[in-house]
């Protein structure tokens, strides 16, 4: 007797990526450079505690890291920080796979940052 396997059958694989800080924020560099600026009407940069304490660590404060983001005509404002960049990337890799990989690989341009941006903001995309 011959054993078939369905073809429908699969299996999900988890993995853990790490992504550093300083490549986080190259991809937000690309984002405020014009991935987002359609979207984005101001954005703050908010000094931190870490900021303060580790003024030698130039753009690359790790946790530090903090935006106050105003989006068009939304009167609500958005904090975009490490706890909701690391919800977005886990957005990013579930919604966006070819995309998350794109940043993982040092392949991405602006579009992969504008859906990184919002997935941390918004949870999903919104605009564009």
């Amino acid at each position: 007797m011959e054993a078939t396997m369905d073809k429908n059958l699969s299996h999900t694989v988890k993995t853990v990526t790490e992504i550093s800080a300083q490549r986080l924020d190259e991809v937000l560099d690309s984002a405020w450079a014009g991935g987002c600026n359609y979207f984005v009407e101001r954005l703050e940069r908010i000094t931190t505690t870490l900021d303060r304490a580790l003024p030698w660590l130039g753009d690359h404060k790790g946790s530090g890291l903090c935006y106050r983001v105003m989006v068009g005509d939304d009167p609500e404002t958005y904090q975009l920080d490490w706890k909701t960049l690391g919800e977005g990337l886990n957005v990013m890799a579930r919604d966006f796979p070819k995309h998350f990989q794109d940043l993982v690989d040092e392949n991405d341009d602006a579009n992969t940052a504008d859906i990184l941006v919002q997935c941390s903001l918004f949870g999903k995309m919104i605009y564009g």
